[in-house]
């Protein structure tokens, strides 16, 4: 698993003009991805999608935004897969998080920096802490459009057009029969022009991962479809661990036994083979994950193990095949549902119990979309758990439905008798049992007000005690930065040296080098085969490189006395070729004897 911790920055706002700023950790089971400060909203949202983890985690949901509306929207440009966890929420209570850090073993000293309080919160979401906050609601938007923009064009423009939009009449109609054939409830809107259709969308009464394997996301030239969740207006805190999931299990039995759970969406949740394990380890295991509604095995007729399982976990749906299920057919399905997934399913057990979990999906699927879009249309405040055991089980879904709401109808009859149970008439008591009762209140306050005194003393002094504390870890912060800076002047200088050295040695040598003949030292105004002026080198009248000298600045030059050896041929081929008049240019000498300079040095 991977989780995104992040804390917001000190001095910084979601209600301030500008973006607020994150410190970001990244992490996983056994390491640290990542870990960044002065992260940007619209950066931490990219990131989101580059790393792609499974939990953001904070300790405020509103350093997100300003209020619900914002942070929904901040959730929405986020990956639909990705859960948001505030780690400091529990069961409705907000804890500090330096308490809840300490309650899991770790360490915290003094108040700690955005970057440690993100590490924090991502190492307590890893341990599943805290409570998870959705802001979508249990609704999927399809959007079939255009692949690209059909513009002006040639004479096949007209033709192209009209192939892109039949491809989006084509992808609609596809789409629309898969939803009919597995039951889903949903509002179609198709956009028209006079050329044909130009977008299709669907609203489907059905969370978006009951839609996996239907519908896909397509980009091509011609056509785009897009899956989104749709999103509420308003956050919903949902601790996960008081939630009962509904699944669906599938055993196969033996002396290794195969265990698979997947949900009533059949999104995969557990897969498992061990050896020598009873029915009671079984019961344990299934009981982590949620509330299990059907018992699916492969092979018709059952076993007395599946059958007494079902039986133990309070009369569970039993659910086998019409005939046992062949090993092709376990194959296929095990393959298509791993490729749909990203799961790799290697042991034969687990495949033969995955087999039996999908053959029930299949079987039940339908009818449970039925009942999720008439709970959806309905909206009424029922069980819809209930709902969906009671239509496993083989009732109707308008059966199921009813019982529910009768249900609800008495527990609000019930509750009215109570109300009216409690407003009876008062009972009388007499005014001297009231005063003493006046007078242990009276003593109850005061003891209350000491409390408090004694409370707010112990206060000041944490606040003393962590002002220093704060101020000492910014010394060292502060201290830890000069310290990174002169560490990097210190190796620019030493860089710098290494240069100068370098270079006083090549002239060192190069003097000893004019000392002993072997090399000229030339100045700028002195006459010669070679003259320097501003910079710059001249030999017969014509610039020539600079390249041929050992050394050359704006002051001096040493060049090799073999170079000055010649030049001066050169100088005297010029004279006797000018004198028998053949047009040989100068400069045309000057660059044949560059050519012939570079002959020799790489002879």
């Amino acid at each position: 698993m991977r989780v995104l911790g992040l804390d917001i920055e000190p001095g910084k706002s979601p209600q301030a003009s500008s973006q607020p700023t994150y410190s970001v950790v990244v992490i996983d089971e056994k390491k640290i991805l990542l870990k960044e400060e002065s992260v940007k909203l619209s950066k931490l949202i990219r990131l989101a999608w580059e790393l792609r983890p499974n939990l953001i985690a904070l300790d405020n949901v509103f350093e997100l935004g300003s209020n619900e509306r914002e942070v929904v929207k901040v959730l929405s440009l986020l990956p639909p897969e990705v859960k948001l966890v505030q780690v400091n929420l529990n069961q409705g209570k907000f804890d500090d998080l330096v308490e809840v850090a300490r309650r899991y073993s770790i360490d915290v000293q003094g108040k700690p920096r955005p970057t440690k309080t993100a590490l924090i919160n991502a190492i307590l979401a890893l341990k599943g802490v805290g409570t998870v906050i959705n802001a979508y609601e249990s609704k999927t938007k399809i959007v079939i459009s255009k692949g690209r923009t059909t513009s002006k064009g040639g004479m096949s423009s007209n033709r192209y057009k009209r192939n892109v939009r039949a491809t989006v009449l084509r992808v609609a109609r596809k789409i629309k029969e898969a939803l009919d054939n597995n039951g889903f409830d949903y509002d179609y809107v198709v956009k028209r022009s006079k050329a044909g259709v130009e977008k299709a969308v669907f609203i489907v009464y059905a969370p978006r991962e009951s839609l996996y394997g239907l519908v896909r996301k397509v980009s091509t030239q011609s056509v785009k479809v897009d899956l989104k969740p749709v999103y509420k207006s308003k956050l919903i805190f949902q601790d996960e661990r008081k939630s009962e999931r509904l699944l669906i299990v599938g055993v196969d039995p033996g002396i290794e036994t195969g265990i698979s759970i997947i949900d009533v969406y059949g999104t995969p949740v557990y897969f498992t083979s061990r050896r020598s394990m009873d029915r009671l380890d079984v019961i344990e295991i299934i009981r982590k994950f949620g509330n299990p509604v059907i018992i699916a095995t492969d092979v018709n007729p059952p076993s007395d193990t599946v059958r007494k399982l079902a039986s133990q976990l309070g009369g569970v749906k039993l659910f086998y095949p019409e005939k046992s299920l062949t090993v092709e057919e376990k194959a296929q399905m095990v393959q298509e549902y791993a490729n749909e997934h990203g799961l790799k399913i290697d042991d034969p057990h687990v495949r033969d119990s995955l087999a039996a979990a999908l053959k029930a999906f299949r079987e039940v699927s339908r009818k449970l979309r039925q009942a999720e879009s008439t709970l959806r249309k309905l909206d009424i405040d029922i069980d819809e758990d209930s709902v969906i055991s009671c239509i496993i089980s083989g009732r109707t879904v308008a059966d199921c439905v009813e019982e529910q709401i009768e249900k609800s109808l008495e527990k609000t009859a019930t509750e009215a008798k109570d109300i009216k149970k409690v407003g009876g008439p008062v009972e009388y008591r007499p005014p001297v049992e009231l005063i003493r009762e006046l007078e242990q209140l009276k003593a109850k306050v005061k003891a209350l007000a000491r409390e408090k005194a004694e409370l707010e003393e112990k206060l000041t002094e944490l606040k003393t005690f962590y002002k220093v504390e704060v101020l000492k870890d910014r010394k060292v912060y502060e201290l830890s930065e000069r310290v990174k800076f002169l560490r990097s002047k210190l190796h620019d200088l030493e860089k710098a040296l290494d240069r100068e050295t370098q270079e006083r040695s090549k002239l060192e040598s190069l003097v000893q080098e004019v000392l002993s003949g072997r090399k000229v030292l030339i100045r700028p105004g002195q006459p010669g085969v070679i003259e320097i002026k501003d910079g710059k080198a001249f030999a017969l009248g014509e610039e020539i490189s600079t390249r041929i000298f050992d050394y050359f600045g704006r002051e001096i030059a040493i060049v090799d006395v073999s170079v000055l050896k010649d030049l001066e041929v050169l100088k005297v081929e010029l004279e006797r070729e000018m004198l028998n008049k053949k047009g040989i240019q100068t400069s045309d000498l000057v660059k044949m004897f560059e050519e012939y300079r570079k002959k020799r040095w790489a002879s």
